[in-house]
């Protein structure tokens, strides 16, 4: 391919640069137009170019990691990773232990991309003010701030604001922080941030209830003193929609009185009573004969909890008495 057309293909794609021949990888105008349309070509580029200023700020220009295939020279020089870093604060990985101790370079990185605050320095990963802007923007950044700062709660707090997801990289006394855990759990039900509250919230029941209103996936990893604790759990239930009977010991699944009260409140609590109580002939007469059941969820559930409950239960004569009395009801 002539070095002409060689520049038109180029132009386009600058990655062919790749099947270009040595001599032409080494000819500044063709080089220069590749990495204007990708800054990655410079992998391709002589290394004499990989060398060259002009050459090597186009292609950070245009692609901020394209700083791993510069020279070593060029990895050190100031302007060339300002513009870099400018670009993708990430490349920030690829300059040399100096700029990475650099504040001025360090900022610019963590101003584009809070997650280039990983290969700042020691030093600048304690840096309160780099800090809080890294996990404002990346609240995930928090995991590479120095142990001294994930104690700070005005750092965690602005790193969990910014994704809940960074609540388990804070310091364990902050785990155990009502507000922060409270603020890490709002809406969000997902296992990997509600596993990281502490053990001494999850058994305060003050917590749990607070907690419950937001997040009521909360109960799943509450204490066993508290998932057992009947009073408390009707009470927490009887306060809040959408009770989670799935997260209550073994034992109070099989409690009548808290089963019927979570069957009043949603239907969707048939699936999780306890098989015991599905195959008690006197319970399920007693839901299917509950006016407050009947009269919020229709006809239809008396039908549900019969098709959930043993073979036994479903055809007694009574049961099934008191049910066609229901459907009778409904046609009327």
């Amino acid at each position: 391919m002539s070095d002409q057309e060689l520049l038109i293909e180029v132009k386009k794609n600058g990655m062919l640069l790749e099947n270009a021949s040595e001599a032409q990888k080494n000819i500044k105008n063709i080089v220069l137009t590749a990495v204007c349309q990708n800054g990655v070509a410079l992998k391709f580029a002589s290394t004499e170019l990989k060398n060259d200023i002009d050459i090597v700020k186009a292609a950070v220009i245009k692609k901020g990691s394209a700083l791993y295939f510069a020279s070593d020279d060029l990895k050190n020089n100031k302007e060339v990773i300002l513009l870099a870093v400018g670009k993708d604060g990430i490349a920030l990985e690829h300059t040399t232990k100096e700029f990475k101790k650099n504040r001025d370079v360090v900022l610019v990185a963590v101003k584009k991309n809070g997650l280039a605050l990983e290969f700042a320095s020691d030093k600048l990963r304690d840096d309160e003010e780099l800090v809080l802007l890294a996990v404002s923007s990346k609240g995930k950044s928090l995991k590479f701030a120095s142990s001294n700062l994930k104690k700070d709660k005005h750092i965690v707090e602005a790193a969990v604001k910014q994704n809940r997801l960074a609540f388990q990289f804070a310091d364990d006394n902050l785990k155990n922080d009502s507000d922060i855990a409270l603020l890490a759990i709002d809406g969000f039900g997902g296992d990997s941030v509600l596993k990281n509250v502490s053990k001494r919230l999850m058994d305060n029941r003050l917590f749990i209830s607070d907690a419950y209103k937001v997040n009521y996936h909360i109960l799943k990893f509450a204490s066993d003193s508290i998932r057992g604790d009947k009073k408390f759990i009707i009470e927490l239930f009887t306060k809040n929609h959408h009770p989670q009977l799935k997260y209550v010991s073994e034992q109070l699944k099989s409690d009548e009185d808290l089963a019927t009260l979570c069957l009043i409140k949603s239907t969707t609590s048939i699936w999780d009573i306890s098989y015991k109580l599905l195959h008690n002939k006197e319970f399920i007469k007693k839901i299917i004969s509950n006016e407050k059941i009947i009269k919020h969820h229709g006809v239809w559930f008396a039908s549900r909890v019969l098709k959930s409950s043993t073979y036994i239960v479903q055809n007694d004569e009574e049961i099934l008495n008191i049910y066609n009395s229901l459907a009778t009801k409904k046609d009327k």
